[in-house]
């Protein structure tokens, strides 16, 4: 694993970026870094923006976002008129777009600035970044296990919470897939990718990692399945043996956490993800029940409008800084810990209407990438079907964190629209060779 160096400023400085949110965690959980330090990344974002302010036409107008771009901007213009129906403030206004609307900013740059090259080395980063990870985990799980318990063994990303392990995790097996689906990696690497994820699945309590992964094996192998006896019969296998590698780590998780015993039982997933205990029990909501239990407490008395289009933007946020947080959060967001999903965020300030352009936004992109797969398969362009493969995991991985976590309102976003931005930056290099 080697740091990317690069001469071109912008793409320099979304490295430095990504570097930024892998390693701060690290420093902040183990070295006594404050948590302000993530502030710095905000700094960084502006300053690139501000490099790249003579292409934000540009970027505005590429066409490969353009149903993205509307339901992004459909989903800003109804949550405003909300806010401004409900009771407008302009700075919760300004804070509730940074939350969430840094991530879409970083999606627009990276794949105005970032070249294929410098894409393809950062790929290769984090699958080497994971490797280093995987030993800081085995020695964290030997030597300081009192000190880094279940899901807070979190190896060189030192968070407290395991956001960041969980995205980098199910990239690296995103990555590793989109290589064998390209002929570019043997049933043998996947096979191997799979042990290590597996391993830090079950050390670090990571259980969702495997429902994840068995949907996006099935996924890949679905469109990426061409119509050949041998093909058929090569990609069958490669799926069960990815099962039986993720059977084996679900078995010792039990052995190592004897709680989730019964875990992979579909009605204990929906039940544990949908009691109104709320995330963690510690709050009323939780990842299946969020629109239920605030219709319940929030909206069933006050008219259609709020289940439509909710309180309004920044109307439901919270800030360390107290001048940034809304009266709405003061009252309930230590009860509910709505903070704790962005689906139950966005459903508060947006309502139905907002979550739903939300959920669409990525859904078009979901779309845009399968074209990209059958076409490229088509194509026989190699090169081109990695990237959308990978662009396809990250869409797919968008969608299921809206209802998961809230990583795509946390710093930890812009590895996520790094991926997803992957397959535009692709194409747009390939026009410019067939143009010149």
């Amino acid at each position: 694993m080697r740091l990317i160096v690069v001469k071109d400023k912008k793409q320099r400085m979304i490295l430095s970026m990504l570097y930024y949110v892998l390693f701060i965690g690290f420093f902040t959980s183990n070295f006594g870094v404050p948590e302000s330090a993530y502030y710095l990344l905000d700094v960084l974002l502006v300053l690139l923006l501000f490099f790249c302010i003579s292409g934000i036409p540009k970027m505005l107008g590429n066409k490969e976002i353009k149903n993205f771009q509307i339901f992004i901007f459909s989903l800003i213009l109804s949550g405003t008129v909300s806010a401004f129906i409900q009771g407008f403030d302009l700075k919760l206004w300004m804070w509730a777009i940074r939350n969430w609307g840094r991530m879409i900013v970083f999606f627009y740059l990276c794949f105005f600035c970032m070249k294929k090259r410098v894409a393809e080395r950062t790929i290769i980063f984090f699958v080497g970044l994971y490797d280093v990870n995987t030993a800081v985990v085995l020695i964290q799980y030997l030597f300081f296990r009192s000190r880094y318990g279940a899901d807070q063994l979190n190896g060189l990303f030192g968070r407290t919470t395991s956001g960041i392990n969980v995205t980098v995790t199910l990239f690296v097996f995103c990555i590793v897939l989109s290589q064998y689906f390209c002929r570019k990696a043997s049933v043998k690497r996947v096979l191997a990718t799979m042990a290590e994820i597996g391993f830090v699945a079950v050390v670090a309590e990571l259980r969702a990692v495997f429902v994840f992964l068995i949907l996006l094996v099935m996924i890949y192998v679905f469109l990426n399945l061409r119509l050949s006896v041998r093909q058929i019969f090569k990609y069958l296998f490669m799926a069960c043996m990815v099962f039986a590698v993720m059977a084996v780590a679900a078995k010792y998780l039990v052995r190592i956490y004897p709680q989730f015993e019964g875990f992979f039982n579909i009605k204990r997933i929906i039940a544990d993800a949908s009691i109104e205990g709320g995330y963690g029990y510690t709050g009323y909501i939780d990842r299946l029940n969020a629109i239920p239990v605030i219709n319940k407490y929030f909206f069933n008395n006050t008219g259609i409008w709020n289940k439509l289009f909710g309180i309004g933007i920044g109307n439901a946020e919270y800030s360390a800084f107290d001048f940034l947080t809304s009266d709405f959060y003061r009252h309930y967001g230590n009860t509910f810990r709505y903070l704790n999903f962005t689906s139950s965020v966005m459903y508060l300030e947006t309502g139905i209407c907002g979550l739903a352009l939300y959920v669409l936004a990525f859904a078009s992109l979901l779309i845009k990438y399968v074209k990209g797969i059958k076409k490229t398969l088509l194509e026989k362009n190699i090169d081109q079907l990695f990237y959308e493969n990978i662009g396809l995991g990250a869409a797919v991985i968008s969608m299921i964190y809206i209802i998961y976590n809230n990583l795509q309102r946390s710093d930890g976003g812009i590895i996520l629209v790094f991926f997803l931005a992957l397959p535009i930056i692709g194409r747009r290099e390939s026009k410019n060779e067939k143009t010149n």
